[in-house]
């Protein structure tokens, strides 16, 4: 396989992940490919913590529920999710972004069928949301934390910042490249991997995150990643817009 080719495999998995546990080499295998990933001035502004303890990780989940539950009471988060999901197949392959419902809810779900009309109507999606209905969502992202084998939450470090007037986004980046070796290293090894991280929505949440991992004060959670080996049937699809939707060549033209 090339590299091309896993980064084109590489998904975000919302499938079953075995409840295999990840082997230390693996875990060594991810930290390495981790390791040397760039970064401005070579500051390095990273931290990993992989959790397996089965009481850390119920911590963790009973958080996203809260979090999730929370999230799901506000409509302009609902209008944000509204406008970056599809309702069909179709529509989705289109337009060649966002997420696909159907990948999101079973299909003979009751929440599958009510989300169209709730997307189109954030207000009320958020009043149901506040008198309870984001507990099923919330449940759904406390067990994905729960019964993955593996959690690895990735911390930006305080201390390592780039020098320069931008250097926060240069620092931010650098952490995107980082995580992103993780996730192709993981990729090659059939490990799967999926952002879960309502919890970081909020500075009080990513601090309660962080008080809960002994994290000392100059470390700030970024992401939550649920990991785990996948079955052999795990392949989904996926979308990206054409390359002509986003590259160009010395100058941007104006639109026609």
């Amino acid at each position: 396989m090339t590299l091309l080719d896993t980064i084109r495999s590489r998904r975000s998995q919302r499938a079953e992940l075995l409840d295999t546990p990840i082997t230390d080499d693996d875990i060594e295998y991810l930290s390495e490919a981790a390791r040397w990933a760039p970064s401005p001035f070579n500051v390095q502004p990273w931290a990993l913590l992989f959790v397996d303890e089965p009481e850390t990780k119920a911590a963790l989940g009973r958080l996203s529920r809260e979090c999730t539950a929370e999230q799901l009471g506000n409509a302009d988060f609902v209008r944000d999710v509204a406008r970056w999901t599809s309702v069909t197949g179709d529509e989705w392959r289109d337009r060649g972004d966002g997420v696909y419902l159907g990948d999101q809810l079973d299909e003979s779900s009751l929440a599958h069928t009510v989300a169209p009309f709730l997307m189109k109507h954030a207000r009320a999606a958020a009043l149901l949301g506040k008198l309870g209905a984001g507990q099923g969502p919330g449940k759904a992202t406390e067990r994905l934390l729960v019964e993955a084998p593996l959690l690895c939450v990735v911390f930006r470090d305080g201390t390592r910042v780039s020098p320069g007037a931008n250097g926060a986004m240069w620092t931010s980046l650098a952490i995107g490249a980082m995580f992103q070796n993780l996730l192709l290293a993981a990729t090659e090894r059939g490990i799967g991997g999926q952002f879960v991280c309502a919890a970081l929505e909020t500075e009080d949440g990513r601090r309660e995150v962080g008080a809960l991992l002994g994290a000392k004060d100059s470390l700030e959670a970024a992401l939550i990643l649920r990991l785990g080996y996948l079955s052999s049937d795990a392949d989904k699809p996926s979308v990206r817009r054409p390359r002509d939707a986003f590259v160009g060549r010395n100058r941007f033209e104006e639109d026609a």
